[in-house]
């Protein structure tokens, strides 16, 4: 199994790296940053603070939350996996320090999206498809991001998909457990 995965990383991150131009290099070094953390962070705590101030305190508690959850547990699995960095093409950014397992921009940027739909969703607003598909598209466009400047495996990408669902998932199921009945999200 592992083989497996292995070979579908290489042979994306191989073809990736024949679809290079300066027009995409620029771009993709452009978007990953909205993935960073040092974006996500002070937009999810101001909007946090924003929903907080319009007394929708679910919303808030998700916005500051969801994404610091997931971030934790990113960082948990970055120290327990220690995996190395991709390394078979030049990256066209520096390097990251930390570990690659999982891509910390995609966790982030998944916490994020799903985050702020659920907040719409605990403040009354509907939520629509296309609001559903434009947060998937940041979240996908975060991770290709991740793989085209050869930071990260597929497989990291995809994992930190599932880690930024997970930690938001938490922070819902610990809400549930703690709030009352009435200022839960989904009863």
């Amino acid at each position: 199994m592992i083989a497996w995965i292995e070979g579908i990383d290489a042979g994306l991150l191989g073809w990736l790296a024949t679809q290079r131009t300066p027009l995409l290099d620029g771009f993709f070094a452009a978007v990953t940053w909205a993935g960073s953390l040092w974006l996500i962070a002070p937009a999810s705590l101001a909007l946090a603070w924003l929903a907080w101030r319009h007394g929708q305190r679910t919303a808030a508690l998700l916005l500051g939350l969801g994404p610091l959850a997931a971030s934790l547990a990113s960082w948990a699995l970055k120290l327990a996996c220690d995996r190395t960095r991709p390394d078979t093409f030049p990256p066209l950014i520096p390097l990251p320090a930390d570990a690659s397992f999982p891509s910390g921009h995609t966790v982030q940027a998944t916490a994020f999206a799903l985050t702020l739909l659920l907040a719409l969703h605990a403040s009354g607003r509907e939520v629509t498809v296309a609001m559903a598909a434009v947060a998937l598209g940041y979240v996908a466009l975060i991770g290709l991001s991740r793989l085209y400047l050869q930071v990260h495996y597929p497989s990291d990408v995809v994992a930190g998909m599932v880690v930024g669902v997970v930690g938001v998932v938490g922070v819902l199921a610990v809400h549930a457990l703690i709030a009352p009945r009435s200022a839960r999200l989904f009863q």
